[in-house]
């Protein structure tokens, strides 16, 4: 019989069991994007690399405002573009015309806005005035390292890279990151499980769990091989397993681990690693097994999900995301939320309850509203959700207008 454990016991076996995986390769920054950093990324310069202007305007030394009354007039002497720093020599007494990320000499602390002066010729020379009310001193200058010293560490590994982060690598001259790419091998078992697209025999239903896990792993970074139904026979089952672990990291099924004479899937696991079977205390998504296959002296972790679709979803989303996480020398980022409830939601003590709905931004405040079928079967009460309510082991249900806690579903 499994042995009953709670929602933050998963996670611990999780943490305990899983290390980091898969294979470190070198790729484009443009490949990079949804991999997760193998390698701890620094900065070579500061960032920004020279004092700059903040926007379109004049350069001028702040200290000339203490000698003005209520107008500052300043002689303009050259001009300062980005990626053209100006070419004559510096008057620290004078204003330089500056454009938007144009170098800014060490002579100069202070730029004033273009809208800000009034700019005149006279006697063939330039000259700006303004109102001193109109500026205080140092500002709208980017210092030179005031967002990054040399030698800073601005990624470290396990960083699951997205647009932010490869753009942030691109900014300090890297081209190619190192990454730990994970691979996943998703199967399914079940006489009754027939392939999306072909004719349905009496009895039978679609594979849904197999496509759906794939397309989850694929969002968190995972390479993913659908190997697609396989057959209630422990010897096909055994050659499968053996070839598909030899070459993955994860090996994930949902269902089909139980103990009826028909299951084989878990006689067949259990010779070729371990393997533990749990019932999770929660809802939906109660039955879980986990463990580490040991075939040519690689070992693959074991994931099988509920039967249930929703509770298959669920379950990959709570766990299945967190042992992936883990396996790239990382740890998942808490995705919760708090939230007023928009009506009551009910909960059993004794039990985690994920109550689906939808998180949304009323008169300034998070609400989430509970969807009301939440039934484990239906997908039809997950596609669109983008969260799930937390109710505690110790909740038996949450009032209308209760602070809560959301779980904010990932992709």
């Amino acid at each position: 019989m499994a042995s009953s454990i709670s929602v933050g016991e998963v996670y611990e076996i999780i943490s305990k069991t899983v290390a980091p995986a898969g294979r470190v390769i070198e790729l484009p920054l443009d490949e990079a994007n949804g991999k997760f950093l193998a390698e701890c990324v620094t900065s070579p310069t500061p960032v920004p690399l020279f004092n700059n202007s903040a926007m379109d305007g004049y350069a001028f030394n702040s200290a000339i405002l203490e000698t003005c009354a209520d107008k500052c007039r300043l002689l303009v002497k050259g001009a300062s573009y980005a990626g053209t720093p100006p070419d004559q020599t510096i008057d620290p007494q004078a204003a330089l015309k500056v454009m938007t990320g144009a170098y800014v000499p060490s002579a100069y602390d202070t730029v004033i806005p273009y809208e800000k002066v009034n700019a005149y010729d006279e006697n063939d020379q330039n000259f700006i005035e303004f109102s001193v009310c109109d500026i205080k001193p140092k500002v709208n200058l980017r210092l030179k390292g005031e967002e990054i010293a040399a030698g800073d560490t601005v990624l470290t590994a396990g960083t699951r890279l997205g647009a932010a982060e490869i753009g942030l690598a691109a900014a300090l001259g890297r081209s190619h990151l190192k990454c730990r790419v994970l691979r996943a091998a998703v199967f399914a078992t079940g006489d009754e499980l027939t392939p999306p697209g072909e004719q349905l025999r009496a009895g039978s239903i679609y594979d849904a769990n197999s496509h759906l896990v794939t397309a989850s792993l694929r969002a968190w970074g995972v390479e993913v091989h659908n190997l697609g139904i396989l057959p209630d026979d422990p010897q096909a089952l055994r050659a499968a397993i053996r070839n598909a672990a030899s070459n993955c990291d994860f090996l994930v099924t949902s269902g089909g681990v139980g103990e009826s004479e028909r299951d084989f899937t878990t006689s067949v696991l259990s010779e070729l690693g371990e393997l533990s079977h749990y019932a999770i205390r929660m809802r939906p998504g109660k039955p879980f097994s986990f463990g580490v296959l040991r075939i040519q002296e690689k070992s693959t972790y074991f994931v099988a999900l509920p039967g249930n679709p929703v509770a298959a979803a669920m379950s990959a989303k709570l766990f299945l995301r967190e042992a992936v996480y883990h396996a790239a020398g990382s740890a998942a980022p808490c995705l919760c939320v708090s939230a007023k409830a928009a009506a009551p939601i009910k909960g059993r003590k004794g039990r985690t309850d994920f109550v689906r709905g939808t998180l949304a931004m009323e008169k300034d405040e998070l609400v989430f509203h509970a969807t009301k079928s939440q039934s484990s079967a239906m997908l039809t009460t997950l596609v669109g959700k983008n969260g799930a309510a937390v109710l505690n082991e110790e909740s038996a249900g949450v009032e209308a207008g209760s602070i809560i806690k959301v779980f904010v579903l990932p992709d």
